[in-house]
């Protein structure tokens, strides 16, 4: 699958399974909300799952720089989770938790450290998010259980195997142009002296030997460097 369109597919998925999670009771409290386009954002709920899914699109877009869509959607997602708590009362040590809890699950994804991080992060993003408003004497404003945990889980989930792939992707060697041929095996179809020519890959290419190997049509040999159009082997 091409790596550019696998960022924006799991951000369409992931934000579409979420809102699916979440119960539809939880997002019909009674809570006083601004009215207008934006009165649905206003949402303890929502408010949480556009911070989740804004760091989602950020994070995938610095580790797989180029692709453009997750982090535009993962910015649009965050303006309109800051805006919603602006709106409600937000307890800024619960937002610290939720953004120190996606840290340390996204640190799991680049520094591997069997669960420890990412088993830190899913507990601080959980207490974050159950302190990050202000419920009231009625709890109105309480972010539901249930969907604390969805998106504990899914970004658990997201950020150490989605994130972690890219980031393996992105560290892969090139298997194309001078890279694929160092390394290579070819096979001699002349040999003069110190120098002749070479198959690789189907192509043939002017090759010279590296220190004093001594070779003959026929031969295996191992590209050793390449210079310009002219290749150093030795004996495979």
């Amino acid at each position: 699958m091409n790596k550019r369109r696998l960022p924006t597919a799991a951000i369409a998925f992931l934000a579409a399974a979420l809102l699916a999670a979440v119960p539809h009771a939880a997002l019909a409290q009674d809570i006083p909300q601004p009215a207008g386009v934006f009165g649905f954002v206003a949402h303890p709920n929502v408010a949480l799952l556009l911070l989740t899914l804004g760091f989602y699109g950020l994070v995938y877009e610095f580790s797989t720089p180029g692709v453009f869509a997750p982090g535009v959607i993962g910015g649009i997602c965050l303006l309109l989770g800051l805006y919603a708590c602006n709106v409600l009362p937000v307890d800024y040590t619960g937002l610290a938790l939720v953004g120190l809890g996606l840290a340390l699950m996204t640190a799991e994804a680049f520094t591997p450290t069997f669960g420890a991080l990412g088993i830190g992060g899913t507990a601080a993003f959980v207490m974050g998010s159950t302190m990050l408003f202000d419920a009231g004497q009625d709890g109105a404003y309480a972010v539901d259980l249930w969907v604390v945990a969805v998106l504990a889980l899914t970004s658990l989930g997201f950020l150490s195997v989605v994130v972690g792939m890219a980031v393996k992707a992105q560290r892969l060697r090139p298997t194309t142009g001078i890279d694929e041929l160092t390394a290579a095996t070819g096979e001699v179809v002349a040999w003069t002296g110190s120098e002749g020519q070479v198959r690789v890959t189907g192509e043939i290419w002017k090759a010279r030997a590296q220190g004093n190997a001594s070779l003959k049509k026929g031969d295996k040999v191992r590209i050793m460097a390449v210079d310009g159009l002219c290749l150093t082997v030795a004996p495979a």
